[in-house]
């Protein structure tokens, strides 16, 4: 697909020049704007791929100004083409942090060049930044405190809910000895660790989880429940520790009644950001200097695949490290609920109990949502289709909703044209089917019915769920299937802004699609097709 390309140059003869040479290069001229303001106006209403810029224009504001505002408002990517070659021009041009520099008179292939390279580094400062979002987002989301050192024990990074325990912060303390900010000891013994040395040496020789008593910098003995693990490279040499620890009071002061439950949240979070920065300071010699800057976009482009397989390992390990303790989270308070039957217990207990089961079950679905997102981005997830009465596994699913969530809700599936049997991937289609009908459940009120649609038509089937439910604002239809994303409307409703997303990208796996239709305070209508696998 050819790119679209806003021209802005006040001279008709060289903006002329200039649209036959994109023409022959297979660029789509969208607009030629004569003045910095207009240049303003037509990239707001085409909104192009980039903006070939020139410096010197009639007006109140001149191209660089021109080009501030454009790359500070749209994030589009500009390149100065202009005869202004003085030292000052360039300083000026530079503070506005182009994607290129490109002096007239100019030859066919180096517009090609200049304009392929700006187009390539956008792209990758564009996924940079997607990646560096969500690894803020997955830090966000763990609540236990966090520290990571060098291997000497030096401080080099500490989450906020570390710095609540300690009383100290990341701005006081980064650099100095964990030992400073971090006195721990072992419950029941009068001595605090000496230094970062002997706590590792007490771990090699005991169970990775250990309840210790932190000394805080407000002389509070802190109860914690604390784990230590070695960062590696790709050749496995540790290049630094990450301590991971929470305040178990609660727990403590619990845990004759809580007995099964002292197994807490392990997370181990390692986040590395790696800015890009590959700017050409003489631009007017990037010809010369082409082989360079193509080694340092190579280079660049390396750093980002060690990014993506780091966040990729990041994610799996804290999604695998989650599972187990919520297993025995749960597990444990249905062990506690039958006791209640025999001895029943405070409401109010029974009520903590209700708010554990449902907040470790969202955080376990929030996990298998991230590895299924991870398996899908990382091009892992293993298709695995399986002869099945596709009414009977939709009518199952139902059933399980029936027993559950949608208890008070009246179901309705209709059917057409469906075969007896026919060969389908459950995981991805169950995932699906899970997440638009508990949408519906969700937001709908109790008692209203939900329809389900099931249809099969020539090559395709169509799964379809029609709601009366709350309904999606208008401003947040086009994000709706965003990563994390959630309408304004929905924040007092648990949820964690991955399901659509993963609905997406499972269909992506299908070549399958998705539509709605939805009014506000009136319903949603969600519908699904995909291919019938002969399989």
């Amino acid at each position: 697909m050819s790119k679209n390309v806003l021209i802005t140059e006040d001279d008709a003869i060289s903006a002329k020049f200039l649209q036959e040479t994109l023409k022959k290069l297979n660029y789509n001229v969208v607009e030629i704007a004569q003045t910095a303001e207009e240049s303003i106006s037509k990239a707001i209403e085409f909104n192009p791929d980039i903006v070939i810029m020139d410096i010197n224009l009639p007006g109140e504001i001149d191209g660089i100004e021109a080009t501030k505002r454009i790359r500070t408002t749209l994030k589009i990517p500009v390149i100065y083409l202009t005869g202004a070659a003085d030292t000052d021009t360039l300083e000026r041009a530079l503070k506005t942090e182009p994607n290129g520099y490109l002096l007239k008179p100019f030859k066919k292939q180096e517009l090609f060049t200049v304009i392929e390279m700006a187009l390539y580094r956008d792209s990758l400062e564009k996924k940079l930044k997607a990646n560096e979002q969500l690894m803020a987002l997955t830090l966000e989301c763990i609540g236990d405190a966090l520290i990571t050192t060098d291997t000497d024990g030096y401080i080099t990074l500490i989450n906020k809910e570390a710095e609540k325990l300690t009383g100290f912060l990341l701005k006081d303390i980064k650099g100095k000895k964990i030992s400073e900010i971090y006195p721990v000891k072992i419950e029941g013994s009068k001595d605090y660790f000496q230094n970062f040395s002997s706590l590792l040496t007490h771990y090699q020789y005991n169970e990775e989880n250990q309840d210790l008593i932190l000394f805080s910098k407000n002389h509070n003995h802190l109860p914690i429940n604390q784990t230590i693990a070695p960062l590696k490279d790709e050749n496995k040499i540790i290049k630094g520790y990450i301590i991971t620890f929470r305040d178990i009071s609660l727990k403590k002061r619990a845990e004759e009644a809580l007995k099964r439950i002292n197994e807490e949240l392990e997370t181990r979070v390692n986040e590395r950001t790696i800015e890009l920065k590959n700017k050409n300071k003489e631009l007017e010699n990037e010809i010369n200097k082409r082989k360079i800057v193509e080694h340092n976009l190579y280079k660049a482009l390396e750093k980002e695949k060690e990014l993506n397989e780091l966040k990729s390992r990041v994610v799996t390990t804290v999604s695998h490290e989650f599972k187990t303790p919520l297993t025995s989270i749960l597990s444990s308070v249905e062990l506690l609920q039958r006791y209640e039957t025999k001895d029943p217990v405070d409401e109010k207990i029974s009520k903590h109990y209700e708010f554990i089961k449902r907040s470790a079950k969202i955080l376990t679905q929030m996990i298998n949502d991230m590895l299924l997102i991870e398996k899908i981005e990382a091009d892992k997830f293993e298709f695995n289709f399986e002869k099945e009465n596709f009414t009977k596994f939709t009518e199952s699913i139902i059933d399980e909703f029936k027993e559950s969530s949608g208890k008070n809700h009246i179901f309705k599936l209709v059917t057409e044209n469906i075969p007896q049997e026919t060969a389908i991937e459950k995981t991805l289609l169950r995932r699906i089917m899970n997440n638009l009908i508990s949408n519906a459940v969700k937001y709908s009120a109790e008692g209203s019915e939900i329809i389900i649609s099931l249809k099969h038509k020539k090559k395709t089937y169509e799964f379809s769920i029609s709601d009366s439910g709350i309904g999606i604002p208008e401003e947040d239809k086009k994000h709706l299937f965003n990563l994390f994303h959630r309408a304004k409307n929905v924040i007092n409703y648990d949820g964690t802004g991955l399901g659509l997303s993963i609905i997406q990208r499972s269909l992506d796996l299908l070549k399958g699609s998705i539509s709605f239709k939805s009014e506000l305070g009136v319903g949603s209508s969600f519908t699904v097709v995909f291919p019938d696998s002969k399989k």
